[in-house]
């Protein structure tokens, strides 16, 4: 036995019972009772907030026995007919289907036809935004000065793939998205109709996953008695939704602020385990992110959640930056479209997930390149308590003869240490400074202190220096890598310890270890012999590796898992 879905079912049949369209009511109920209808409408707004509802609602009100009126009596044979759909003059075309020229020009030449049995016939046009541009053009004349006692009602989801001229000729009508209170009250109403026992936490839930569009949300609301029957509960709507505690969600924002990489892999990957839909726990938390850049810039008027979970928004926002925030969204608004593309939507979940806890605060980046200074004077070759001074000059020839290889030296990082604004260090200090191997183990240490991410990537790499500066080789060859050290706040950072190591600014350029060998900047990137060059890079290949695994171990360990043999 078939039954209607609560979407048909609890269709709005008058203007009072429209949900949330105040502004919409309004207008059409005035220019009803002044006699002041235009000839031609368009609809927009998003799907399921009442476009085709009115304009059925109007048509009604426009042809009712007891009117023009702005409350159609919905008894009468005419009111009937409409809501029925089958009146003659009520004229109901999907343009998804019908978008060709020829479509219209059949309607043309029926708009011609007095009406039936009606006082106004109305020809409404869903989705109008999908006829052909030939299709508008046949329409244009039509429109403009239509047969009397004609009414148009064009509806769209996308008012701007409509033709400016077809805009020209009609009143505009914006639907807006429903607000969660006017959805999760009209679902209340519902529920008690059909003897529906219903959870505030299941009906929030259900009004939070459909988008400000009624009909989702009741067709959500229909599926789930068919799945529990009378008695709903929250655990029910998350079984239909793949839906998780947003207990959780706020946890895993909680690991990324304290950069618990562990913690969040282990998270992430239980959501996996237990079943629930990547694109749901992406949707989830873009909504919770955005909710706290509202708590952060302190538009709480925007929210709507309860008390308990405005705690949590309060208490994570504390603790992050707006800069923060905003790049948590940007990233989590990305994730949930490649989700619908990504093989492995699973993998991809994790990864992103993975990504806030390693990603820097970009609001941190500007703060650090002044600190440098005293991170630099630190460093075991370089005495904290010498002041520079003039007048202590040091030999050019300094330069050329590293205590570390006095055999064939790599070249120095150039005269220019010794520039006017730059005063001469000792020369010890120097010495050091002119040994690409040591100077870059210097480096390494300081990024293993202060951004273990970056660590992590840059503890296999070699380098070499050129004439422009240091060319950094990553082992391995992966290019996902290569392109996160290329992003602005990693490079900025680089280019700072570098500089305050070296005692100036100087160029950084990032290749994968294939790139290096085709392009040969190893071979050609110092004046040196190859046995030097060999031995600057198994030297720092070997600093490296004495405090950092292998790339494979790296990996292993970077996602907890288990190599087999």
């Amino acid at each position: 036995m078939s039954r209607l879905t609560f979407y048909r079912k609890y269709r709005s049949t008058n203007f009072d019972e429209l949900v949330g369209q105040t502004h919409i009511v309004e207008t059409l109920k005035n220019a009803i009772s002044n006699e002041r209808m235009a000839h031609a409408y368009v609809f927009s707004g998003p799907r399921g907030t009442g476009k085709t509802s009115t304009a059925r609602i109007l048509a009604r009100a426009l042809n009712c026995e007891q009117g023009p009126t702005a409350m159609p009596c919905g008894t009468c044979g005419i009111c009937r007919k409409i809501t029925a759909g089958s009146s003659v003059d009520v004229i109901e075309i999907d343009a998804a289907s019908n978008t060709g020229v020829d479509n219209i020009r059949d309607l043309n030449e029926q708009v011609n036809f007095v009406p039936v049995e009606c006082r106004t016939k109305v020809y409404i046009i869903d989705e109008v935004h999908m006829l052909s541009t030939g299709a508008f053009n046949a329409l244009l004349k039509t429109l403009e000065e239509p047969p009397p006692q004609i009414t148009f009602i064009l509806a769209t989801t996308e008012p701007q793939k409509i033709p400016v001229t077809i805009h020209s000729r009609c009143q505009r009508l914006n639907f807006r998205r429903l607000k969660h209170d006017e959805i999760r009250s009209h679902l209340a109403y519902v529920a008690g109709e059909e003897k529906l026992t219903v959870s505030d936490a299941a009906l929030m839930l259900i009004t939070r996953n459909s988008d400000g569009c009624m009909r989702d949300a009741l067709s959500l609301l229909d599926q789930i008695y068919s799945f529990k029957g009378t008695e709903i509960s929250l655990e029910d709507v998350r079984t239909i939704l793949g839906a998780t505690d947003r207990s959780v969600l706020f946890s895993l924002f909680g690991f990324a602020l304290s950069r618990d990489k562990n913690q969040m892999l282990t998270k992430a990957k239980s959501l996996i385990d237990e079943g629930l839909s990547p694109a749901q726990v992406a949707k989830d938390l873009t909504e919770i992110v955005t909710n706290l850049l509202y708590v952060k810039l302190g538009v709480l008027g925007e929210l709507d959640v309860d008390e308990n979970e405005l705690g949590q928004l309060r208490e994570l926002a504390e603790k992050a930056t707006q800069p923060q925030l905003m790049v948590w969204m940007e990233k989590l608004a990305k994730l949930g479209n490649e989700l619908r593309w990504f093989p492995m939507p699973e993998v991809l979940l994790q990864v992103s997930l993975l990504g806030l806890v390693l990603d820097d605060d970009p609001a941190q980046a500007p703060v650090q390149a002044p600190v440098q200074a005293p991170a630099v004077a630190q460093a075991a070759p370089r005495p904290v308590s010498a002041p520079p001074s003039q007048t202590q000059p040091v030999p050019a020839q300094t330069y050329s003869a590293p205590p570390v290889q006095p055999a064939k030296p790599m070249a120095p990082p150039a005269a220019p240490v010794q520039s006017t604004s730059t005063p001469p260090a000792p020369a010890s200090a120097q010495t050091a400074s002119a040994s690409a191997n040591g100077s870059w183990d210097t480096v390494l240490k300081k990024v293993k202190a202060e951004r273990p991410g970056l660590y992590s990537i840059l503890a296999d790499s070699s380098v070499t220096q050129t004439s422009s500066g240091l060319t950094i080789s990553l082992a391995g060859g992966f290019q996902f890598f290569v392109e996160k050290l290329k992003e602005q706040k990693h490079a900025t950072y680089m280019r700072d310890v570098v500089a305050g190591e070296f005692g100036r600014n100087m160029g950084i350029e990032i290749v994968s270890a294939e790139e290096a060998v085709q392009s040969g900047s190893t071979a050609s990137s110092a004046p040196q012999d190859a046995q030097s060059s060999q031995a600057t890079a198994q030297s720092s290949s070997q600093a490296a590796a004495s405090d950092k695994p292998t790339t494979l171990n790296q990996i292993v360990d970077l996602f907890e898992g288990n190599l087999v043999s």
